[in-house]
């Protein structure tokens, strides 16, 4: 079904029963390797699409939420962050009430970016930044600088208080908000509602007060942001200073910690200011979202076709359970997976690219990739990057390798010497699309040993 904005704007206020089911049928083929995408993916189509099931899930005053929060999401740096767990039919509640207010509230800001469209009936993040990358990559050569403003921590600096301040008619959406994340900015994947509130409204007077103060220093500012990185291209500044001199970022620092901590925010410490000529590097993360204008992406042509990426990947495994730290680890990657490109001088690591494009996996699936995961300890570095070594192992398709991993982590959670990121490791591995049920239920049924409360909501809500 196509919406036009002003259609799609009714049908969501008046929260009827046509977009609730379009909903569950938008969420329900989320492919995304995540909890709730595994959740999702389970769903009974026909009882969610029940009439009596939706009059019932929109009396949202009387709602309770079956939600678990727990500290498994891993961030980029590495560290844990808490993430709140919701029942699938949970998902859709959020989903669906959050459609209702955003657009009590809509407002439509220019170069503005958060994880989906409601406009589009866009659920998921990959589109909107794709299309932010291609934005910003198709304009950045016509400025000499830019800055990035990344906010430290910012979905757990969200002031839900300030938020009804700011905007009186919002209370309503902050107390159902606060019940989903126990009086706290909820924060749980594949939830484009939470992504909106945060960076179009929570953001706008923040950016506001930015753009002001920027336009002091700095003639006609490009700004454009996804979600909590916020990146700003300029050419000259007017005092001619050089804007890459330490003092003069400094200053700079200073002066957009002061605005953003009157937010309850605070500036990340890699705050720099720098040539556009690195910016390609800076913004390109992914392959599905790569980006080179004008050009295709051929990831074996790239980084030495097949033979070497496979002699890159039995180094990295060879060498992983000889790394000590992250640093090492960072080296490594490095070492095994970095392509530089001279036409857009950027520099970008390709593990993502290697595990995550299916077209590449016979490769980690090669016979002397699969001995050496036989033979050394794949598993005694696993804090390094719990999700990744799961993926690297579960792609292998190799029945012993999986058997071995898995039973690893067992005896863990048995002898109680697991950790948070075995814990992750499990979580990674059973979101995946081809395990089966009854490994998933094995799973879930050791994860009691470490966590019950864990396994019993995952038992509960998981078929």
């Amino acid at each position: 079904m196509n919406w036009k904005l002003n259609e799609r704007f009714l049908i969501i206020l008046d929260t009827d029963y046509s977009n609730w089911v379009n909903i569950v049928k938008a969420m329900k083929y989320n492919k995304r390797p995540t909890i709730h995408g595994t959740l999702l993916r389970g769903l009974d189509l026909n009882r969610y699409t029940n009439k009596d099931i939706f009059n019932e899930m929109t009396d949202y005053k009387n709602y309770k939420f079956d939600t678990l929060t727990k500290d498994y999401l891993l961030k980029k740096d590495g560290s844990l962050r808490g993430n709140v767990y919701l029942a699938p039919i949970d998902v859709l509640v959020v989903t669906n009430y959050l459609c209702f207010k955003i657009f009590e509230l809509y407002q439509d800001r220019e170069n503005v970016f958060y994880s989906g469209n409601f406009n589009n009936f866009d659920m998921f993040y990959k589109k909107q930044y794709s299309r932010f990358q291609k934005d910003l990559l198709s304009i950045y050569s016509q400025y000499d600088y830019y800055m990035k403003v990344d906010i430290k921590n910012f979905y757990g600096n969200i002031s839900l208080d300030s938020l009804v301040a700011r905007y009186e008619e919002t209370c309503d959406l902050v107390c159902f908000l606060k019940q989903l994340g126990l009086n706290e900015f909820p924060i749980f994947q594949d939830c484009s509602g939470l992504s909106y509130i945060a960076t179009r409204l929570f953001l706008e007077d923040v950016d506001s007060e930015i753009l002001s103060y920027i336009r002091t220093i700095v003639d006609k500012p490009y700004l454009i942001r996804y979600s909590d990185d916020l990146y700003i291209l300029f050419n000259q500044s007017y005092n001619l200073e050089d804007m890459t001199n330490e003092q003069v970022q400094s200053n700079i620092k200073k002066d957009l910690d002061k605005i953003l901590e009157k937010y309850g925010l605070k500036l990340n410490e890699k705050f720099s200011i720098g040539g556009t000529l690195h910016l390609p590097e800076e913004v390109i993360t992914k392959l599905y979202d790569f980006y080179v204008p004008d050009e295709d992406f051929d990831i074996l042509e790239k980084i030495g076709g097949e033979v070497e990426i496979i002699r890159n990947i039995k180094k990295y495994i060879y060498k992983l359970s000889q790394v000590k730290d992250i640093e090492e680890y960072n080296a490594l990657l490095s070492s095994c997976f970095s392509y530089k490109d001279n036409t857009h001088n950027f520099e970008k690591n390709l593990f993502n690219e290697v595990l995550y494009d299916r077209r590449l996996n016979f490769m980690i699936q090669d016979s002397d990739v699969i001995n050496i995961m036989m033979n050394t300890n794949i598993t005694i570095n696993l804090w390094l990057d719990p999700v990744r070594i799961t993926l690297l192992i579960l792609f292998s398709r190799c029945e012993q390798l999986i058997k071995k991993f898995l039973h690893t982590l067992y005896l863990k959670l048995e002898n109680d010497i697991a950790t948070q990121t075995d814990v992750v490791a499990l979580l990674t591995y059973i979101s995946q699309r081809d395990v089966t049920p009854l490994t998933r239920r094995k799973i879930i049924n050791k994860l009691a040993f470490y966590d019950n409360n864990l396994s019993v909501f995952l038992g509960r809500n998981l078929s």
